[in-house]
């Protein structure tokens, strides 16, 4: 294996990815697409903030309903694109997808080290084309620049460069408080690599300066803010069996089995039977892939679960399963191209979704639409200077402008709860099941529908 990367390859890599993007945006829009429920709510809007505001990566630089005690690093990084492109969907949806094409640049450089050039540019683009990544790819959301941090960190482990690994950590801390897992895993691993010695210096580089700069940020946040971390996300944080054991079925479900992800698990237990005797070789370094997992997963049990806070400790885990299994099928190499054939095509299958609304799939498209759908027929003269009770999601639409919404809304917007306006609207996904609470006063009056996502709007009969 040469030692560094075939332009050629590095060349189709970009292109299959900038392709695959076109067809994305030829297909479905998303790079024109509105603001998406949370990114709606609180991240575009934190970024847009600190766009107008003054750019910062200090705590109070933006309300903590925006930032929601989170580091800033992320939000950061999209309000400069903000203050070099323009402050529209536009640019963020391509700023998103250009760290999300850096990230799987830096995941050939990962598989190449360990296997031949091509094989690291198919397994490569079999991971960019897997659902949770590809549809998180265009969002203005932590976890998918958390996981470039994350990937960068391993390909500087792996590397022994140890100020790019610290920056690296450093980075994936001031993205999320998730990222606290990185600098033990890595610490671990370097551990049982040196045979039960510590390395102090790794220690240093790899802990002690990352711990210390994020400790800075939240003393500081408690200076600002009169908190560390932020009280909603303290009181998700459950120990107790009952929450640990359905937060586990819920983390279980997705990673070993949704989207055809129980593929993977299978590949790694033909690799292990298959090449033990390779296998008992492997670099003790790619260790790291499996103590993130291990350590995103008990993370994960002990807080609240979103299928997309996954994605820097699956991405390990899935890049792991496909290494080991090149590696111990080195002599037969037409079974690397198969397993690739087979999980490209179960990518595609599971790209669009198969039911309900989730933002680990496309399914968030046909969600998009109604959106702007409903707020188009709200902008009909029939609602103009009525009273309009909406709810989450479609209440945010109007929050802020600039977010992929066009509207007028020359209407009274209600946010709360009440049987004296003119109009209700409820979606799905969103408040749909609000509806039974409904007085009877109310009555159906419209159904906006697009694909599996529609909306009713209720009129008050009484006047």
């Amino acid at each position: 294996m040469s030692k560094y990367p075939n332009a050629l390859h590095i060349i189709v890599l970009y292109l299959s990815m900038f392709l695959c993007y076109i067809l994305l945006e030829w297909l479905w829009g998303v790079f024109h697409q509105p603001y998406l429920w949370d990114e709606l709510g609180v991240y575009s809007r934190a970024a847009v903030n600190m766009h107008l505001n003054g750019l910062s990566l200090l705590p109070d630089a933006i309300p903590d309903e925006l930032s929601r005690g989170h580091p800033l690093l992320s939000t950061f990084y999209f309000a400069l694109a903000f203050k070099l492109f323009g402050c529209q969907p536009l640019v963020a949806h391509c700023a998103a997808a250009l760290l999300n094409m850096i990230n799987f640049h830096v995941l050939f450089l990962i598989f190449k080290k360990f296997i031949s050039l091509i094989h690291a540019l198919i397994l490569t683009l079999t991971l960019f084309i897997q659902p949770v990544f590809l549809s998180q790819s265009v969002l203005v959301l932590p976890e998918m620049p958390l996981m470039l941090a994350t990937t960068v960190a391993i390909l500087a482990y792996i590397n022994n460069k140890k100020i790019l690994l610290c920056l690296a950590i450093t980075s994936a801390l001031f993205i999320k408080e998730s990222a606290l897992i990185l600098p033990i895993a890595f610490v671990l691993t370097e551990f049982v690599k040196s045979k039960f010695k510590v390395n102090l210096s790794f220690l240093f580089t790899a802990f002690i300066i990352p711990v210390l700069s994020i400790t800075v940020f939240f003393i500081i946040q408690k200076v600002q803010r009169g908190y560390f971390f932020y009280p909603l996300h303290t009181s998700l944080t459950k120990l107790e069996a009952y929450y640990i054991n359905e937060r586990w079925d819920n983390l279980s479900d997705f990673v070993f089995f949704d989207q055809g992800h129980f593929l993977f698990p299978i590949i790694l237990a033909i690799a292990l039977i298959n090449g033990f005797k390779t296998l008992r070789k492997m670099e003790a370094s790619l260790l790291i892939f499996p103590v993130i997992f291990i350590g995103g997963i008990g993370f994960q049990i002990l807080n609240y679960f979103l299928s997309r806070y996954t994605l820097f400790f699956l991405l390990p885990f899935l890049t792991f399963c496909l290494l080991i299994f090149a590696q111990s099928v080195h002599d037969k190499k037409y079974l690397v191209w198969l397993t690739a054939a087979v999980l490209t095509f179960n990518g595609l299958w599971y790209l669009k979704g198969k039911g309900d609304y989730t933002d680990v799939n496309f399914s968030y498209v046909p969600h998009l639409k109604n959106m702007s759908a409903v707020i188009s027929e709200l902008d009909q003269p029939n609602y103009k200077k009525k009273s309009v009770e909406l709810g989450f999601p479609l209440a945010a639409c109007f929050f802020d402008q600039n977010n992929g919404y066009n509207r007028i809304a020359d209407f009274k917007i209600e946010l709360l709860p009440s049987d004296t306006v003119d109009y209700k609207v409820f979606t799905l996904p969103g408040n749909i099941s609000d509806t039974s609470k409904l007085s009877p006063n109310f009555k159906q009056y419209k159904t906006i529908k697009n694909g599996p996502a529609y909306s009713i709007i209720y009129r008050n009969t009484i006047p």
